[in-house]
């Protein structure tokens, strides 16, 4: 029984972790500054017209060769330590324009800090958190982001490190571009942090833009 035991408890611990991680997600923007300036949508989305196929579109235009960091665990090198967290995105790398998956309404969005656009600064193998370092003020070099509530599948996307170029309240049509990737806020480099929510819980987002064959 002890063998079991030993055995079911790091896997319950994996489980408990993640749930933990799925509620605490929404709190990663740890900036009150960047609360005050988040715009939020405050109705409901609309009921949409009956569609025979929706259209679905990659959030970015080129693929799997543009993967830098997947869904899952991954250890950081931050400030000399290794930092290991649950990734509960796909990171695209580069900077450039990010489109629609799918006919949306912008739900919420943030525009980057123009003074201080990053947080991290690679220095000697590691990265250097800058407003630890306080060589920014705290509060600053926030993350921006769009989200957005997809009409034909009520799932969430979550966009970021991106400057959105779309207003909250916004119906957004599959395929159109919502903003600009590049190295924004809690970032190591230019890229699109994208996320995947279904019935409010996160998915693997390549998982799921297999499923809709915009991967192969």
């Amino acid at each position: 029984m002890n063998k079991i035991l030993n055995l079911l408890l790091p896997i319950l611990r994996l489980i408990l972790n993640h749930e933990k991680l799925q509620k605490q997600s929404n709190n990663w923007n740890d900036s009150p500054i960047a609360s005050k300036k988040t715009e939020t949508l405050r109705s409901e989305i609309p009921i949409p017209e009956t569609v025979e196929k929706p259209l679905f579109f990659h959030p970015v235009r080129i693929v799997s060769e543009r993967v830098t960091s997947p869904y899952g665990y991954r250890t950081l090198n931050i400030d000399g330590k290794a930092v290991r967290q649950f990734h509960i995105g796909t990171d695209f790398g580069g900077s450039g324009p990010v489109y629609a998956v799918e006919d949306c309404i912008v739900t919420k969005a943030l525009s980057a800090d123009k003074k201080y656009p990053v947080r991290f600064a690679k220095r000697d193998q590691t990265w250097v958190d800058l407003i630890k370092s306080k060589e920014i003020p705290a509060g600053r070099a926030w993350t921006p982001y769009v989200i957005l509530k997809g009409i034909h599948t009520g799932n969430e996307y979550k966009y970021k490190h991106v400057d959105p170029s779309v207003e909250v309240g916004a119906e957004i049509k599959a395929g159109s571009e919502i903003g600009r990737s590049g190295n924004f806020g809690y970032s190591m480099g230019a890229h699109l942090h994208f996320e995947v929510w279904v019935n409010s819980k996160t998915v693997d987002p390549l998982k799921y833009l297999k499923s809709l064959e915009l991967v192969k």
